[in-house]
C-alpha cells in the first residue's frame, strides 16, 4: 500500500424514535505500518464552522481503534465480540459510552484496506444506537 492514501468513512446509525442517520466523508491520509498494525492518520472536518479533529486509525486483524484529538476527542476501540468503554469529549461536555462490537471484518488487498464494523453504542442502560461503520482506505 502506498504512503499517501484516501480514507472514506461511512457511518450508519439506527436510533429508536428518530430517523436513521447516514454520513459519508472522504479524507486525504497517510498510511504506514507500526508494530505489525496498519496505521492511517488524517484530519476530519467536523462541521461548517471549521472544527477539526486529527484522527488515527490503528488496524489489527480483528480490532480497529479510531482515535480523535482536537475539537472532538474520543478513542473508539472496536474488538470483535467484545465490550469496550470510551469517553466522548466535545465542546459541549463529555459522555461515557460502551461499545459492543458485534462484527469487525478487516480485508486487506494489495492497494486497499476495507473494514466493516457492526456495533451497539450504549450509555448506562440506555441504547444510543445500533451502528455500522464502513472504512475504505486506498
Amino acid at each position: 500500500m502506498r504512503e499517501n492514501c484516501t480514507v472514506q468513512l461511512k457511518g450508519m446509525h439506527e436510533r429508536e424514535d428518530t430517523d436513521n442517520e447516514q454520513l459519508t466523508t472522504h479524507h486525504a491520509g497517510v498510511y504506514r505500518q507500526v508494530n505489525g498494525k496498519d496505521v492511517v492518520s488524517f484530519t476530519e472536518n467536523l462541521d461548517k464552522d471549521g472544527h477539526t479533529s486529527k484522527s488515527i486509525l490503528k488496524i489489527g486483524d480483528r480490532e480497529v481503534e479510531l482515535i480523535r484529538k482536537g475539537d472532538v476527542e474520543s478513542r473508539l476501540h472496536f474488538v470483535h465480540g467484545e465490550n469496550t468503554v470510551t469517553v466522548y469529549n466535545t465542546p459541549f461536555g463529555s459522555m461515557k459510552m460502551n461499545i459492543f462490537a458485534k462484527k469487525v471484518d478487516v480485508r486487506r488487498l494489495d492497494e486497499e484496506i476495507s473494514i466493516v464494523i457492526d456495533y451497539r453504542l450504549t450509555s448506562g442502560n440506555m441504547l444510543l444506537s445500533e451502528s455500522k461503520m464502513e472504512i475504505n482506505i486506498k
